[in-house]
């Protein structure tokens, strides 16, 4: 194997975010670039974003409806 396929080399990215936000203390590099995940918190917080980025579908709602 001479190259990588994108799917790798996202797989690679996502695991080089999954090790800066999991290991306390470290700095993790990604192509000669610092990630800025600096905390669990941190790297949770990057999926809260692109899920409030998300628009939601709301099926239903009976919260006024009680039995």
């Amino acid at each position: 194997m001479e190259t990588l396929d994108s799917d790798t080399v996202s797989l690679l990215a996502r695991r080089a975010y999954d090790v800066a936000g999991a290991v306390r203390g470290i700095g993790v590099y990604l192509n000669g670039k610092k990630l800025p995940i600096k905390s669990f918190k941190d790297y949770v917080g990057l999926y809260l974003k692109a899920r409030d980025d998300e628009d939601e579908l709301v099926l239903g709602d009976d919260s006024k409806k009680r039995c």
